[in-house]
């Protein structure tokens, strides 16, 4: 029986060789995890499973969010700036905001969308209001989310004061893991 030989962060990189990653280091590797695990698999089945491509992409924009120390609405409004514009079913709340509630917490606290929301290809945008439905577009998602997803490992290569908080917000974010990876070998 074949066992893993550690505990990866991306393919082909161990935890524990993130830990010191000079910049390009950890922008390749943030690369690598998200394309391969993520952004990748969500583009090739959008085509014939929108739903489940919806889901990793939606499970990304929060990992993303997260690990740049913003919230999901404003990363969100970054990528797709159209989801800045007001919810035309709700009071003070933008397109972002439903997207936050409906989509988000809908898919991780219910399995489900939330209040009418759906995925469909159909739609020629990332993300709208139709009548009463918050209609999401994987597919065109996936194009803003990667184009927005690159101008953050560009500044992770350019930018040291970047890279610092990035490579410290991974740190805390992953302790567990680097600390379980760290010890693996005398397992």
């Amino acid at each position: 029986m074949q066992k893993p030989d550690g505990l990866y962060f991306a393919p082909n990189v161990r935890f524990r060789d993130l830990y010191d990653a000079d910049a390009n280091e950890l922008a390749d590797a943030l690369e690598s995890r998200s394309m391969n695990w993520f952004l990748m698999p969500a583009k090739q089945i959008a085509q014939t499973a929108p739903f489940s491509s919806g889901i990793i992409v939606t499970c990304f924009i929060d990992a993303a969010s997260e690990i740049e120390g913003i919230n999901v609405i404003d990363w969100l409004k970054e990528a797709v700036p159209a989801s800045s514009e007001l919810d035309p079913r709700r009071t003070k709340k933008s397109i972002a905001d439903s997207f936050y509630e409906d989509v988000r917490h809908g898919l991780i606290h219910h399995s489900r969308l939330s209040r009418g929301a759906e995925f469909s290809l159909d739609l020629n945008s990332a993300i709208e209001v139709v009548n009463s439905v918050l209609v999401v577009n994987p597919s065109i998602l996936i194009v803003d989310v990667i184009k927005r997803w690159e101008e953050t490992l560009s500044m992770i290569r350019v930018d040291e004061k970047k890279h610092q908080k990035f490579l410290e917000e991974i740190r805390k974010v992953f302790r567990v893991d680097f600390e379980a990876d760290e010890t693996w070998d005398r397992m």
